[in-house]
């Protein structure tokens, strides 16, 4: 095996012996330093001789010796490298090549894509590798909760302990489904609240949820158990119908008042949006309300909740 050594042979004698040849030169700082010449070195008992470019010299106290001069003369062979600036002692007589410096370990970055969270967390401790932050994004493609994204590319290398980072699929918002058929009543009052085609302002509206003939409450229980977060459509007075009674159309969530709308002769269409997080048990009540005419129909107008989707 080749063994480099940098400096001095380790394991070798020299004797030096000082000659009184001293030498005084300012150095570039404007200090003035001493050189003592006339070093001898004596290798194995016999004085070695020596260039005048290669003479040995006594500088601050440190001695300074020929490298090429001392190693050659110990069958050593040489050499220069300029990229590393380092100089090569070689017992050996075969040539040296220079070697770059060995790379740290370096570990392969594992594939997680369609794994689990704990699949992918036992994948990159596995991998030599440690487990960053973990993300979600939407997907309508990938399975829930598996990877479809992760932050250093697969089949690269990286240092040992790198975090690797990745995200998890969530399901896509729920899709609005229409309301009487996702959510159908289980009880209704004897004035039943049902669907049927009816006409706003001069526009059609099927499936629309109202009370069947004018006059006297309604109501209808729609079990929603927890599953929805939103109700949205809207509401109106159904074209030729008409009294003097204010009507109420209200959405009522486990006995909480979540919306309630009111309509006379000439109320315009109102939208909706209601929040029923949570709700069990919804119900829709229509109800009139207080006769302001001294006119003999007490009638109130029929209201139709139309448009009506849950998600």
């Amino acid at each position: 095996m080749r063994k480099h050594v940098k400096g001095f042979v380790m394991g070798v004698l020299f004797m030096l012996i000082l000659s009184a040849t001293v030498a005084v030169v300012a150095a570039p700082e404007g200090v003035w330093r001493q050189i003592f010449h006339g070093v001898n070195v004596t290798l194995n008992g016999n004085p070695m001789e020596f260039d005048d470019e290669d003479r040995p010299f006594i500088l601050d106290g440190r001695t300074f010796l020929p490298v090429r001069a001392i190693s050659e003369a110990l069958d050593f062979e040489v050499f220069w490298v300029a990229e590393t600036s380092t100089v090569y002692i070689d017992a050996t007589t075969a040539d040296v090549v220079y070697e770059p410096p060995p790379q740290p370990l370096l570990m392969s970055v594992p594939d997680l894509t369609g794994l689990t969270e704990a699949q992918a967390r036992t994948r990159v401790v596995n991998a030599g590798l440690r487990v960053g932050q973990i993300f979600s994004q939407m997907s309508e493609t990938a399975a829930v909760g598996t990877v479809i994204m992760q932050n250093l590319p697969s089949g690269g290398y990286v240092e040992p302990n790198t975090y690797l980072s990745f995200t998890l699929a969530t399901a896509p918002p729920p899709q609005p489904q229409p309301f009487w058929t996702t959510v159908p009543h289980h009880e209704r009052s004897n004035r039943t609240i049902a669907l049927s085609t009816v006409n706003i302002f001069g526009n059609t509206y099927g499936n629309a949820i109202s009370n069947v003939g004018q006059g006297g409450n309604a109501w209808s229980h729609h079990a929603l158990n927890g599953q929805f977060s939103t109700i949205t459509g809207a509401v109106g007075r159904v074209d030729g119908t008409s009294g003097n009674r204010i009507a109420t159309i209200s959405f009522i969530g486990d006995g909480r008042d979540l919306a309630s709308f009111s309509f006379g002769n000439n109320t315009m269409m109102q939208d909706v949006s209601i929040d029923v997080t949570g709700v069990v048990l919804l119900r829709i009540e229509i109800e009139e309300g207080i006769n302001f005419s001294m006119l003999a129909d007490q009638r109130s107008p029929r209201i139709a909740f139309v448009n009506a989707m849950i998600q």
